[in-house]
């Protein structure tokens, strides 16, 4: 089975259950929820309907600043996000610790991760 959090990435993928806001122009902004997250970029998860590969989006979580980014790519209900400038290491790691994707948290996410 590949475990996609970490398969071909420049920096590792902390997995993660975090909350976020996405805004794909002035007027529309989603909820949408990260699976994992890392210095370069995100996995969204969820709400991922009108986002489009090389669409430019801001995100906002966790009490942090506008994050700019790019859609990268879209599969099986997931969208692949590189960040404009990366996060610094220890925001992530902070991230991962604050917002743990846990097992009692949404059973089954993980698998919905992986594929075969």
């Amino acid at each position: 089975m590949l475990d996609i959090t970490q398969t071909n990435r420049a920096n590792p993928r902390q997995p993660v259950l975090l909350e976020a806001r996405c805004r794909k122009t002035s007027w529309l902004i989603n909820r949408v929820e990260f699976a994992n997250i890392s210095e370069g970029g995100c996995c969204i998860i969820g709400r991922t309907e009108g986002l489009a590969r090389d669409q430019e989006i801001e995100l906002r979580f966790a009490g942090l600043e506008a994050i700019k980014g790019t859609v990268r790519w879209i599969r099986d209900g997931r969208v692949g996000v590189a960040f404009t400038e990366p996060l610094a290491t220890e925001t992530v790691e902070n991230l991962a610790v604050t917002y743990p994707l846990g097992e009692a948290k949404l059973p089954g996410i993980r698998d919905s991760l992986k594929q075969a």
